[in-house]
């Protein structure tokens, strides 16, 4: 346990203190559905390489739960790691009264922040944490000695469809106007979701120099079918003349932060990606935004490459300012880690290109 100034006290949340940490998730305007202790504990379940959730949390004198922070854990060479997060973002999270910029809550928002990211990094030799784009203070990290970087998400502000449908290029709006000629758009049934959409997803992935395992096939699935039968997800597709799945998204759906999170998604590698993306994604978030009945805002997710980038400018989202939280301990461990990963990527990247080349001699 680690006692801060003014009676705080930062220590791990305990499973009997549930209730508290979920509403802290739903009240905090940094947290979202996926933060939640039972979704935290699915991904621990269908995880098959060991991830862990260290929740941290700070309390004050009376008991009460002012942030907390989880972060997942994974043991790599006898060290700790903590380097992604299946649903976009783990980042600290603060009571609402602490974000409202404030002079009066200066002193308690910058102690939690930095107990908080001290503590993580007494126990946990790497990590690289996103924080979500309503995260807009970092100091407390930072001066925890971390560093505060910059990422970029790419965000559709559905309060106004109209706005959104006007902001996109002609193309694009072109694309959208067309495509409902080409395909039937609609969400698949819950029963075979998962079933018509890893066959794509792993066929384009494999594209992209990434082959899932069995392994992967199994952890995913029991994932995807856990989101829809808690209502976290949904699957929107769309379909040919003859009935056949060409394309699909999975979104995953926050009412916590009335945000829906475009996460996964898949299409047949014949076709041109960038001529059914634009009107899968459109479709998909006007049928969701019409069910919720409030303002939401759609959440594309970071672009590691420019070009993919440019293809969300030309849908109209607004470019957004994150922060990326990291933490290296000092020592040769984490240096060691580090290696370690990259080694495994340049074996897996191998790997790979040996399959193609057998399967293009065949």
């Amino acid at each position: 346990m680690t006692k801060l100034s003014g009676s705080l006290d930062i220590r791990v949340v305990s499973p009997s203190e549930d209730s508290a940490w979920d509403s802290l998730v739903t009240r905090s305007p940094t947290g979202n559905r996926f933060l939640r202790s039972d979704c935290l504990r699915m991904l621990e379940a269908t995880d098959s390489v060991g991830i862990r959730f260290k929740r941290l949390g700070a309390f004050n004198d009376r008991g009460e739960l002012r942030g907390g922070w989880p972060l997942p854990v994974q043991r790599r060479l006898g060290m700790r790691a903590s380097t992604y997060f299946e649903f976009f973002y783990a980042g600290p999270m603060l009571v609402p009264e602490l974000e409202t910029g404030s002079v009066h809550i200066a002193r308690e928002r910058l102690e939690i922040l930095h107990g908080l990211a001290k503590k993580h990094g007494e126990h946990v030799h790497l990590i690289e944490a996103e924080g979500h784009p309503h995260f807009y203070d970092a100091r407390g990290v930072h001066y925890a000695g971390w560093q505060v970087q910059a990422a970029y998400t790419h965000i559709w502000d559905f309060e106004s469809p109209n706005y959104v449908f006007s902001r996109m290029n002609r193309e694009r709006r072109r694309l959208i106007r067309r495509a409902a000629e080409s395909y039937e758009f609609g969400p698949l049934p819950h029963k075979t979701a998962a079933d018509e959409f890893i066959p794509i997803y792993r066929k384009l992935m494999w594209k992209f120099n990434w082959a899932p395992s069995p392994q992967w096939d199994r952890d995913f699935k029991n994932r995807i079918a856990w989101l829809l039968e808690h209502d976290a997800a949904g699957i929107y597709g769309a379909r040919d003349s003859r009935g056949k799945l060409q394309a699909a998204v999975i979104v995953l759906l926050s009412h916590d932060d009335r945000t829906l999170y475009l996460w996964r998604c898949g299409y047949n590698e014949s076709l041109r990606g960038h001529s059914v993306i634009p009107a899968l994604y459109w479709n998909a978030c006007r049928y969701w935004h019409e069910r919720w009945g409030m303002p939401v805002q759609v959440n594309m997710g970071g672009s590691p490459h420019y070009t993919l980038s440019q293809f969300k400018d030309y849908l109209g989202a607004e470019a957004v300012a994150h922060c990326r939280l990291v933490w290296r301990k000092p020592g040769p461990q984490c240096h060691a880690l580090r290696g370690a990963r990259a080694f495994s990527d340049a074996v897996r990247r191998g790997l790979i290109a040996v399959r193609r080349g057998v399967t293009n001699t065949k």
